[in-house]
């Protein structure tokens, strides 16, 4: 599915808005847990949600969600690793 692409880059992106000021890159670490609830017709539009979780040193957890005409298409958490990120992680 498209979507779970879609999902890990808006995440990423809103982990690393998270951490604006620190000099960074998100990698997907994990997806857990991957849920869809129906498939999409062609052209669809999605609306995709990222929370962000805790940030613990070199992980962070982000929660991602797609739906389309108001109703839930997929969710997933997602893991990234941040080399050279927060609490002095190595690159």
């Amino acid at each position: 599915m498209p979507g779970i692409e879609a999902m890990a880059q808006l995440g990423g992106i809103a982990m690393l808005c998270e951490q604006r000021d620190k000099q960074i890159v998100a990698l997907v670490r994990a997806v857990a847990d991957f849920a869809m609830e129906r498939t999409l017709g062609f052209g669809q539009r999605i609306d995709l949600c990222a929370e962000v979780g805790p940030i613990r040193g070199p992980f962070a957890e982000v929660k991602t969600s797609a739906s389309a005409g108001g109703e839930s298409v997929a969710s997933a958490p997602l893991a990234y690793a941040l080399p050279g990120g927060p609490a002095g992680a190595a690159g």
